[in-house]
């Protein structure tokens, strides 16, 4: 096995960590919130939804499985955070945590090494 796909499955472990059964649409979500910090523009759940090809609905799940409290009202991981974005209100801009960006860079670690 080529070590690019070995440092792949590490990195991957760190998600079934958080959830065995995480879909990796969850995955994506905080990948693609991940690549978007620090852009000047942010990262919002539309934009997210656009780029990842999902509806507006799944979008808003898969990132409420990664915040503070899901959907469900049970404890999450507190790795994604989402606020009302003050210029419009029908936006919510989504960043992640000190706990997510810990995990960010545990999986650049990982990946890069």
């Amino acid at each position: 096995m080529s070590k690019e796909i070995n440092r792949l499955l590490v990195a991957l472990e760190q998600f079934r960590a958080i959830n065995p059964k995480m879909p990796v649409q969850q995955v994506q979500t905080f990948l693609y919130v991940c690549k978007h910090e620090g852009d000047p523009k942010g990262c919002n759940v539309k934009d997210l939804a656009v780029a990842l090809d999902y509806s507006l609905a799944s979008a808003s799940r898969n990132i409420a499985a990664f915040s503070e409290v899901t959907r469900h009202k049970k404890q999450g991981p507190d790795l994604l955070e989402a606020r009302e974005d003050f210029a419009n209100r029908a936006y919510k801009n989504i960043t992640l945590t000190e706990q997510g960006r810990r995990l960010r860079n545990t999986l650049q670690e990982l990946v890069s090494t």
